[in-house]
């Protein structure tokens, strides 16, 4: 395992052999659907909520000064 491990360390390659062997260990480390995931996925922001228009007593019920 050791041997095998060295001579692939050992290799020179290619800035494309590289950047295709670092996308494989990205994938395998994470999993297809999460990679897949995380680059569809955009963060969206929570959509505001409506003021509560039930509230009838206690602070915050009225304007300020009525």
């Amino acid at each position: 395992m050791s041997k095998a491990l060295s001579q692939l360390l050992e290799k020179e390659v290619t800035r494309k052999e590289f950047l295709q062997f670092m996308a494989t260990a990205i994938v395998a480390l994470f999993g297809l659907s999460n990679f897949l995931n995380l680059l569809t996925n955009l963060p969206t922001s929570p959509a505001p909520q409506p003021p509560d228009q039930t509230k009838r007593h206690g602070f915050g019920s009225s304007r300020f000064g009525n």
